[in-house]
């Protein structure tokens, strides 16, 4: 068992979301009670799994719940409170003894109204909480569900407006994810929110993301929301290689240097304080968010690219002579223990004159090649143009194969690629620029290994490219990615027999990539067995089991779920039928080919 929650505490100090992942990590059974302004709310966990979730204020009452559902009217409510003695004072129990509601449907109604008292806990910023073990008295156990999706499921319902609001003084804090008691794989994240999480990489910050992944920024803010009081965000050990590009201006005064040594104001040196242009505003952490220690950064602040070039000298490149006062800017790449004094040598000065700094000679093991600067900025425009490229290519297209392709051509190019492109083959000499560009393609080469290297989810992949059609985009990597995952999971839920949350999670991974006609085939199979009514499983598993074909005439398992779905119902002439298409697309197809063998002997 993990960390409890603490006994007592303030909700200022500990915020609710943060002690329900305690008691939720940490397996807990106790009740955790929040006391606020206007009411107190309990959540009762059971191994770490909430059980029961109420509220003492009227408005939150599920009697009032029902009613402003029109689950209810005001003439049963009266009628269930007035029993209310004959089911020891328990308005549920009185509802459903009275016939009032349908226990049927009731739950998810029920469940509905646990969440909405939830989130009404989650929003309080004041107030007091308490925590106890197992020892209290036994609450109404009502099962919410897997502690991870009802937290998801509540922040979801949080305003937007209120989670800006609390992360608007940390929009310049570059967040990383990172795991500890949770794992992200852990919470039911969706197809989007998963592309979102896949942004917070430690390299930009949340406002920069924004900005750059519109289309994500809602997803991204309400997951760094949640990440942080789940301890699944930390800050980097180093700020973003390179400012932002609405800072980079201000890093750097246009005007020259003032007369003597001095330095510009706004370029600080390496190692000591962040440059102000670059700093969040105001110097502290809010107190939403944990920052390490101090304010220095543990790298110095953007290199000489980002800086005018008249204080950014390379070091290969002729420079007209500075004035006497000027000194070389310390995110130029001069190796900071050269002194051009008495150790450069005569011959290379002009006598009676001073030393240019930026052209002092290096030792000569060290020495650079003379177009250094030039061949760097070209290898980043060509990798820049080389990611741009690949975040528009299908996955074929990121190998560099054909679609004909099989799994060991897969395996052969990402190899290739891989020695071109992994991290780790940038020269010591290269800009952090280069890494961060050779992460983000060796990061889509990896991608597509995964979908392309499995015959199955290939096949599928090459489904979606044939269905697009007229420049219509396609999906993003990452969406197809975490689509192929979660069909994986429901496909093994329905081999385990877990039939209703592997409709679930077919529906989500359908979401996420609509045109996959295999998808559409499992989520009918499992549909046929999560319907009591066989008469309307079966309509409703071939619906699925027809648009299945309709987006891919050669999905066999399509034709074999038919062969199954009309074999269970007693028709086993169309259930031949079925299994011989199977078999006519699929010649491997074992299960068919026993399924015709057995119907051919009858």
């Amino acid at each position: 068992m993990g960390l409890a929650p603490p006994g007592a505490g303030s909700l200022s100090d500990l915020s609710p979301l943060r002690l329900y992942y305690l008691a939720a990590s940490g397996e807990q059974t106790g009740l955790l009670t929040f006391q606020l302004v206007d009411r107190t709310i309990q959540v009762q966990f059971r191994k770490g799994n909430p059980e029961n979730i109420s509220s003492s204020h009227p408005e939150d009452s599920i009697g009032e719940f029902f009613r402003v559902q029109k689950l209810l009217t005001e003439a049963q409510l009266a009628q269930a409170e007035a029993a209310l003695p004959k089911f020891d004072n328990d308005l549920v129990g009185a509802l459903f003894g009275l016939g009032l509601l349908n226990p049927g449907n009731a739950f998810a109604n029920l469940a509905e109204h646990a969440l909405s008292v939830l989130v009404k806990a989650f929003l309080a910023e004041t107030g007091s909480f308490t925590y106890e073990d197992a020892g209290f008295t036994q609450l109404k156990v009502q099962p919410l569900g897997n502690r991870w999706a009802v937290l998801a499921d509540a922040v979801r319902r949080i305003p937007l407006p209120e989670i800006k609001r609390r992360l608007k003084n940390n929009l310049d804090l570059p967040f990383a994810t990172s795991e500890g008691r949770l794992r992200i794989k852990d919470l039911p994240l969706t197809p989007r929110e998963a592309r979102a999480a896949s942004h917070l990489n430690g390299a930009h910050s949340l406002g920069h993301l924004a900005r750059t992944f519109p289309q994500d920024s809602d997803n991204l803010h309400r997951l760094v929301f949640l990440f942080h009081h789940v301890e699944l965000i930390s800050l980097p050990d180093a700020p973003p290689s390179a400012p932002e590009p609405d800072t980079v201006v201000a890093a750097v005064p246009a005007a020259v240097s003032p007369p003597g040594n001095s330095r510009p104001a706004a370029v600080s040196p390496p190692g000591n304080s962040r440059p102000a242009a670059v700093s969040p505003p105001g110097n502290s952490q809010p107190a939403g968010i944990s920052q390490p220690a101090g304010n220095t950064p543990a790298r110095p602040p953007a290199r000489a690219t980002t800086a005018p070039p008249m204080l950014t000298p390379s070091r290969g490149t002729t420079v007209a002579p500075a004035p006497p006062t000027l000194t070389p800017s310390r995110g130029a790449a001069v190796p900071p223990k050269v002194d051009p004094g008495p150790r450069t040598p005569p011959s290379l000065t002009s006598s009676g004159r001073r030393p240019v700094p930026a052209m002092a000679p290096r030792p000569e093991s060290v020495a650079p090649t003379p177009n250094i600067s030039n061949a760097a900025g070209a290898e980043v425009e060509q990798l820049r143009a080389i990611a741009k490229k690949m975040r528009e290519d299908n996955y074929f297209e990121v190998l560099g194969i054909s679609p004909s392709a099989d799994a060991n051509a897969v395996k052969i190019a990402y190899i290739k690629m891989a020695k071109l492109y992994h991290p780790d083959t940038h020269q010591a000499v290269a800009s952090s620029e280069v890494a961060k560009l050779k992460e983000e393609i060796f990061t889509l080469i990896g991608q597509a290994q995964r979908v392309l290297s499995n015959d199955r989810s290939r096949t599928n992949y090459k489904e979606i490219i044939e269905g697009e059609e007229g420049g219509e985009e396609m999906l993003p990597l990452a969406q197809v990615l975490v689509a192929e995952e979660t069909f994986e999971r429901g496909r093994n839920l329905v081999k385990a027999k877990r039939f209703p949350e592997a409709v679930k999670m077919l529906d989500e991974a359908i979401g996420g990539s609509a045109d996959v006609a295999e998808f559409y085939a499992w989520r009918g199979y499992a549909k046929f067995f999560s319907v009591e009514d066989k008469k309307r499983a079966q309509a409703e598993a071939t619906k699925d089991l027809q648009t299945a074909i309709q987006k891919s005439q050669h999905c066999a398992s399509a034709y074999y779920f038919l062969g199954q779905v009309a074999k269970l119902t007693g028709d086993n002439r169309t259930a031949l039928a079925h299994f011989k298409k199977a078999v006519e697309i699929k010649p491997d197809h074992i299960d068919a080919k026993r399924e015709v063998r057995l119907l051919t002997k009858k």
